[in-house]
């Protein structure tokens, strides 16, 4: 039964990967499903048994498990048994280890024009979504005394601004960007972050 489990959740990996990839290089009408089932090496009916749409497929990668981030912000933004410093700390460990997987790759992408205007489309619902609940976030600080954010929906957008930012900046290796990750949230949340990692976070980007 457990390896069934571990089946699905790989297939969804894979599915995820290879149409975000197809999303980001041809934009959401310029892929099918046919197309991303041929990238991923299964029949169109695979795809479907695990998203029932392009659309919910893509609401996903935006906003659900294709996005480790988001996904983090989603379970826990509402949750009050954890500090809100605690879930920055978690954000941030996550986000460190989701872009310097992809900076590389994703810096070379860049040069291509095409690309970077599917990519402005891809990322805004992506910006808004996670600023709201990091400013839910925010505002909770606030109340149990962690920080003193005077306008938490500004800080919010402000931050990952910042964040996406750091990753389009030329000559910004890995362990520099994560310096500058712990830098920005330093700066700007008053959260310092440690060396700890959490295995368990850490999985969800692999």
């Amino acid at each position: 039964m457990q390896k069934r489990i571990n089946d699905t959740e790989l297939r969804k990996k894979q599915i995820l990967e290879k149409a975000s990839a197809l999303f980001l290089e041809k934009g959401y009408a310029g892929v099918g499903i046919d197309e991303i089932a041929e990238a991923c090496g299964v029949v169109r009916g695979t795809i479907l048994r695990y998203f029932h749409s392009k659309k919910e497929l893509y609401d996903e990668i935006l906003f659900g498990r294709g996005n480790c981030a988001g996904t983090v912000l989603g379970e826990y933004c509402d949750d009050k048994s954890i500090p809100a410093a605690e879930l920055i700390r978690k954000l941030v460990r996550i986000t460190e280890v989701q872009f310097t997987a992809v900076i590389d790759t994703y810096r070379e992408k860049l040069k291509e024009e095409k690309f970077r205007q599917n990519f402005d489309v891809f990322r805004l619902p992506i910006f808004r979504n996670e600023a709201k609940m990091l400013e839910k976030i925010l505002i909770r600080g606030n109340e149990e005394g962690a920080w003193n954010i005077r306008d938490p929906h500004v800080r919010a957008y402000s931050y990952f601004f910042a964040m996406f930012g750091l990753a389009e900046a030329p000559k910004v290796d890995a362990e520099m960007m994560k310096r500058e990750i712990r830098e920005i949230t330093r700066l700007m949340l008053q959260i310092e972050i440690t060396e700890e990692k959490e295995e368990g976070d850490r999985e969800r980007c692999h």
